[in-house]
C-alpha cells in the first residue's frame, strides 16, 4: 500500500506520423507476410492514432485479423477503416 502512494507519472510525447510509420513497418516485417499491406495504408493508421503508437499497433493488428478472417491475402482500406472504428 505504501508504494502505491509513491507512484510517479511519466508522460510520453506523441510520436510523429513518420515515426509511427517506421514503427508499423517494423511490426509488419516481423509479424506479417511480405506485401501484406501498402505503406500508404500504414500512414493512414499512423495519422488516425494521433501520436499513440499503442493505438497504431492495435489498429494494424485488428486490420490484419479482419483480413485473415475474410481470407484476403492483403490488408485493404476497408479493414483499416473497420479497425480504426474499433480503436476509437
Amino acid at each position: 500500500i505504501k508504494s502505491s502512494r509513491l507512484l510517479n507519472y511519466v508522460e510520453f510525447p506523441k510520436y510523429k506520423v513518420d515515426e509511427q510509420v517506421d514503427i508499423l513497418k517494423d511490426r509488419v516485417e516481423l509479424a506479417l507476410r511480405p506485401n501484406s499491406i501498402q505503406n500508404e495504408l500504414l500512414r493512414v493508421i499512423a495519422v488516425s492514432s494521433e501520436g499513440d503508437a499503442r493505438v497504431a499497433i492495435a489498429t494494424l493488428r485488428n486490420a490484419a485479423l479482419y483480413a485473415e478472417a475474410q481470407g484476403k491475402p492483403r490488408i485493404t482500406k476497408d479493414e483499416i477503416l473497420k479497425a480504426i472504428k474499433k480503436e476509437s
